[in-house]
C-alpha cells in the first residue's frame, strides 16, 4: 500500500508544479556585485536589500523593476540603470535569464 501512496504523492507534486510555474532562483554576490540565475516571471528576488523582479522575459531581452520602480526592458550583452541598481542581462535561454546586479 506504500507504493500507491508515494506514487499518489509525486503526482500531485508534478501538478502543483506544473499549475504554479515551477521557479528556480539562486544568486551568488562579491565585491557589490551579484550574479543572478533565474527562471519564469514574477517572483520578487532580494538582491543585496533590493527587491528585484522580472516582470517579463522574451527572446532576447528582460524586463525588470527594483523597489518598484517603472519598468526597464534590458537586451541581452546590455546594461541599464533600474532604480538604484545597475543591470546587465548576460544570457536568455527559454525562460531562463541570468544578469548581474550592482
Amino acid at each position: 500500500m506504500i507504493r500507491p501512496l508515494h506514487a499518489v504523492a509525486a503526482l500531485v507534486l508534478g501538478a502543483a508544479l506544473v499549475l504554479t510555474g515551477c521557479q528556480v532562483n539562486s544568486h551568488t554576490c562579491r565585491n557589490g556585485e551579484c550574479h543572478v540565475t533565474t527562471t519564469g516571471t514574477g517572483n520578487t528576488l532580494d538582491i543585496m536589500d533590493w527587491d528585484v523582479r522580472v516582470t517579463e522575459i522574451s527572446g532576447d531581452s528582460a524586463t525588470f523593476t527594483v523597489d518598484h520602480s517603472p519598468p526597464v526592458r534590458i537586451a541581452v550583452g546590455r546594461s541599464e540603470r533600474v532604480g538604484a541598481a545597475k543591470i546587465r542581462v548576460t544570457s536568455i535561454e527559454g525562460e531562463t535569464l541570468k544578469f548581474d546586479v550592482k
